[in-house]
Parts: structure tokens; C-alpha cells; sequence
């Protein structure tokens, strides 16, 4: 059937209608799924044996960051995953290679609070998520984290399935305490700088 007066056919159309539709349900149905297995999944699993060997006193939380830099009409995203462990004197980091929910790393760092000169932060509490960047005593950048409570396998480069509402609401907490701590012995201004210091994965889009 074509409408009067045009060339548009009715039944493409709701065969069009009908794709996006089930595409939605689709996407809807995946991420309850995903949410579900985040709870007990194989990475969280894997995260907290991570830090079971290397901070057994400290809370265990999934972290990433990512950049998009643009050069002509090619764009570039660059993606960081890390394994993050926390108590009331060090964090440790963990730089995370990911393949297909295998969890595994090659080397670790940890940071006092001694060594840190500013930490500037975004302390999102209504959606319970963090962002933070670290600063050493000469004011150079250390890290940059953002720590989020609902982590689902959206694609290739969001390659786990995490829930940690109660680590990220930690980490929250953690984070305020330290930020407020580090600054006021260090006499920090309020500054926002990003920085990007590990292995990462990337993502080249070009148009």
C-alpha cells in the first residue's frame, strides 16, 4: 500500500516500526540481565581475589576512565580499567587488562595519603558515582578515576558486568574524607585538571 499522494510505503514502514521496537526490547531485556549477573558475577568475583592477595583489609571497587580527542574527522577514545582498593591509610591501584570478563594485571601501585599534595573530585551522591584526580605534593597528576555503582557489558570497551552499589557508596564516603583531609593539611586550592597515566584501549571512529 503507498499513501496518497506520496511514495511511502506503509508496510516498510512498520516493518521499521516493528525493528526498532524489538531492538529496544532487546537493549532493555540485556541490561536488566547484565545488572542481575552483575551482582555475582565471574569479574567481581575476580576483582576481590585481586585484593584479597594485595589489600585484605580494604574495600575492593571497579573504576575506569575515559578520553575522546578529535583530530580532523577522525575521533579517538581512549579507554582506562582498574581494580581499586581502599582502607582509612593507602589505595591501591591496579591497572586491569580485560578480555572476555578474564580479569588480570601485571602491576600494582599504592598511594598514602602522605604522598599527596590536592585531590579534586566529583561527588555525584544522587546517581552514586565518583570521580576523582590525584595530585602529588609538587601539584603534578597521579591518577584519574571515576567509580560508578552499576557497571553492565554495554560493549567491547564497557567489558564487565559489576554491581557494587555498597563499595561505591564506600569508595564515596572514602573519597570525601580523604579529599577534605589531603587539602586542608596541604593547604590545596579547589582545581580541576584531568590526566591519563596507564595501559589503555582505544577506539578510533572515523567519519
Amino acid at each position: 500500500m503507498i499513501l496518497l499522494n506520496t511514495k511511502i510505503d506503509v508496510r516498510s514502514i512498520v516493518i521499521f516500526v516493528a525493528i526498532v521496537i524489538v531492538g529496544v526490547i532487546f537493549m532493555y531485556v540485556k541490561e536488566y540481565f547484565d545488572k542481575k549477573k552483575g551482582f555475582d558475577s565471574q569479574e567481581k568475583h575476580a576483582l576481590k581475589d585481586i585484593f584479597q592477595k594485595l589489600m585484605p583489609d580494604g574495600t575492593a571497587v571497579y573504576a575506569s576512565w575515559y578520553e575522546t580527542t578529535r583530530n580532523g574527522n577522525t575521533k579517538i577514545t581512549k579507554y582506562w580499567y582498574y581494580g581499586i582498593g581502599f582502607n582509612d591509610n593507602e589505595l591501591c591501584v591496579v591497572p586491569l587488562s580485560i578480555d572476555k570478563g578474564e580479569l588480570s594485571y601485571s602491576k600494582h601501585f599504592t598511594i598514602t595519603k602522605e604522598d599527596l599534595g590536592m585531590i579534586t573530585c566529583n561527588l555525584n551522591k544522587k546517581d552514586n558515582m565518583y570521580s576523582a584526580t590525584l595530585y602529588d605534593k609538587e601539584r603534578k597528576e597521579i591518577l584519574q578515576i571515576a567509580v560508578k555503582d552499576s557497571n553492565t557489558k554495554e560493549d567491547k570497551f564497557h567489558p564487565v558486568n559489576i554491581q557494587q552499589q555498597e563499595e561505591t557508596n564506600a569508595f564515596g564516603a572514602w573519597l570525601e574524607a580523604w579529599q577534605e583531609e589531603v587539602n586542608r593539611v596541604n593547604d590545596a586550592p579547589v582545581r580541576y585538571k584531568k590526566v591519563l597515566n596507564a595501559d589503555c584501549y582505544e577506539k578510533v571512529n572515523k567519519k
